[in-house]
């Protein structure tokens, strides 16, 4: 669950047990909206087309703001874990559905497999990801599957393998991931050096809506408070989701 130790805010959890204030889209003032060209998104990297109309199930498509990509995905906790990737600041590169890996199965033939995602991280490390309901875990025999692509390709792949369920993509995580991608395609340099500048002063705990106001205030403070959060400069107390009223400090 989301109070879990391996489950950090606003990050992939990487070990082996295991991305809020409504803010009116009118908030931007029009300077933003007038600096800005909008260019059409580089497609998706995916190994293999989706089609995203289906009365099946839940697909789509995010755009991420830092590299202009298209990301697809094929169910509403894909759709969560790639906000919650995309707003990590643990993550570098996100491949979802990368070109699929051949293996020999249990009746000794060639089977391939397709992961849902494959990340890098700061430290370079690959880490291969299956995202499945936790009631599909066992039917899905994705854990035989990880086991034998563990066992026969390796690091020649990726150097960790792991499944995700909706125990690591919690709905509160998720909200704050998307709260801190909007605020990342709202980027004011003014507004971050303002927090940069109030960082050194930060002693213990204190509210956002303080720190917020004390930089200015209004939804440009706001959303470079959430991009300091976002990136790792500021943590927050506890499993609330991001909001005004959280507890932030500098981090450690």
């Amino acid at each position: 669950m989301r109070n879990k130790p391996n489950v950090p805010k606003h990050s992939i959890s990487m070990s082996h047990d295991a991305a809020s204030q409504k803010v009116s889209s009118h908030d931007v003032s029009s300077r933003h909206a007038e600096d800005e060209s909008w260019l059409p998104p580089e497609p998706s990297r995916a190994s293999r087309a989706i089609a995203l109309r289906s009365t099946a199930s839940y697909r789509g498509s995010i755009v991420d703001a830092a590299t202009n990509r298209e990301h697809l995905f094929e169910s509403d906790l894909e759709q969560g874990f790639i906000h919650i990737a995309l707003a990590s600041p643990e993550v570098v590169e996100l491949h979802e559905q990368p070109p699929a890996v051949a293996f020999i199965d249990d009746d000794g033939r060639r089977a391939e497999h397709t992961f849902d995602a494959l990340l890098v991280t700061r430290s370079g490390e690959r880490v291969a990801i299956d995202v499945k309901p936790r009631s599909k875990i066992g039917r899905s025999r994705i854990l035989d599957i990880q086991r034998r692509i563990r066992e026969q390709v390796g690091t020649r792949f990726a150097d960790r393998y792991l499944v995700r369920t909706e125990d690591h993509i919690h709905p509160d995580d998720v909200a704050d991931a998307r709260l801190v991608l909007r605020a990342r395609r709202l980027a004011d340099p003014a507004a971050d050096a303002a927090i940069a500048e109030a960082l050194p002063f930060l002693a213990g705990w204190c509210r956002l809506v303080d720190l917020v106001d004390a930089i200015g205030g209004g939804s440009a403070a706001f959303n470079a408070a959430v991009r300091a959060l976002g990136s790792g400069v500021l943590s927050a107390r506890g499993d609330a989701r991001i909001s005004i009223d959280a507890f932030v400090r500098r981090a450690a």
